[in-house]
């Protein structure tokens, strides 16, 4: 994992871990990119319970030093059983093992989500998803965010029976507070994502556009955190400048978890453009904030947010910007979307989601051990 909402997830994950009781003895494979973004949050796993790899072994080169490097530690804890966080490991294990997919490209794929892709990026894409469903193949469970997303997995590993369960995202324990301050709402157009083709990030010029053409001496401004030193963030900029629409941004580049409830509470919407997700946890947040959410009529979105109404017709940024232009100007239309949603979806915490996940963790365990 390297970025977005795999590694935030695993923060919240571990950050549950520290603050909670557990009837399973924790050990931590993890990257040196990891091991910053839990220094970051004050974060110290005990040195004798973690292996900190260089980089994540999904490269070939990197695979064979910290396959090493692992066989050796794995030989020395004797695990029961391996929980991938976010799959797949590319590792072999001696014991069972829970993956927990997060790549849609694999628990959801559209035809949306592929032509959003460069082609070159797409045949990359589709190699690379081959690759890694041997790996998820070996699994003894699989764990997913969505009932969409399970149907999905048990269709596509039917020729093994693969279990799946789902577990799904939840409200970091960092964002459950009652004190939500009185930041002033602004006409802040709220875009989290990280720098993946399916976001369509790069594409908000196109909105932006639109927007202001639809009513001139309407103030806003889109927030984006995508990394800046990533490609699809300077073809976000190209675009924006191209199309003279560059007064219309504030990038904020990448932000921490509390740093996403300041904009979340100060923005009037929170947009998602997205093409493909198994479950875009931002949704939840957002909607934890009173923020209403406008995001794609896809399927993925279907199951969190029921009522159509509120939802906008894949790369039509027409219609997009005109219900932008009604989150921005009239309040009553979000309080009408968050009363709608509030209904339909159910949100659960990190610890929650934690415990739900050591309850599956320890049925394999000590179904194993019964057999012994």
């Amino acid at each position: 994992m390297f970025d977005g909402g795999g590694m935030q997830v695993l923060v919240n994950f571990i950050l549950e871990l520290q603050s909670q009781e557990s009837q399973i003895d924790w050990y931590y494979l993890i990257t040196e990119r990891v091991e910053f973004f839990l220094n970051v949050y004050l974060i110290k796993l005990p040195i004798n319970k973690k292996l900190v790899l260089r980089k994540s072994p999904s490269s070939i080169s990197a695979w064979f030093t910290g396959f090493y490097e692992f066989k050796k530690w794995e030989k020395e804890i004797e695990f029961d059983l391996v929980y991938s966080i976010s799959s797949p490991s590319y590792f072999f294990f001696k014991s069972k093992e829970i993956q927990r997919i997060t790549n849609p490209y694999i628990a959801n794929p559209n035809e949306w989500g592929y032509k959003a892709l460069p082609f070159k990026t797409m045949i990359l894409r589709n190699a690379k998803t081959k690759f890694q469903e041997l790996f998820l193949k070996k699994s003894d469970l699989l764990i997913t965010q969505t009932n969409l997303a399970k149907n999905n997995l048990i269709k596509k590993f039917s020729s093994i029976s693969m279990k799946v369960e789902v577990v799904p995202n939840a409200i970091s324990s960092l964002f459950i507070s009652n004190d939500f301050g009185s930041l002033p709402k602004e006409n802040y157009i709220f875009c989290i994502g990280a720098a993946n083709w399916h976001k369509n990030i790069h594409l908000l010029p196109e909105v932006a556009l639109k927007l202001k053409n639809f009513k001139p001496e309407l103030k806003f401004k889109f927030l984006t955190t995508l990394d800046k030193e990533s490609v699809i963030f300077h073809i976000l900029v190209k675009n924006s400048l191209k199309l003279g629409v560059e007064d219309y941004f504030i990038h904020l580049g990448r932000i921490s978890q509390l740093e996403c409830k300041e904009y979340y509470l100060r923005s009037k919407v929170t947009f998602l453009p997205t093409c493909l997700e198994v479950f875009s946890a931002s949704i939840i947040e957002s909607i934890h904030f009173k923020t209403p959410v406008l995001t794609t009529n896809l399927d993925f979105n279907r199951e969190l947010i029921g009522n159509s109404k509120f939802l906008f017709q894949s790369g039509n940024w027409d219609q997009a910007a005109q219900m932008l232009f009604k989150f921005l100007t009239d309040p009553n239309y979000g309080y009408e979307m968050l009363e709608s949603v509030s209904k339909e979806l159910k949100v659960i915490t990190s610890f929650t989601a934690l415990k739900k996940t050591e309850q599956l963790i320890l049925e394999i365990i000590e179904g194993d051990n019964e057999k012994k």
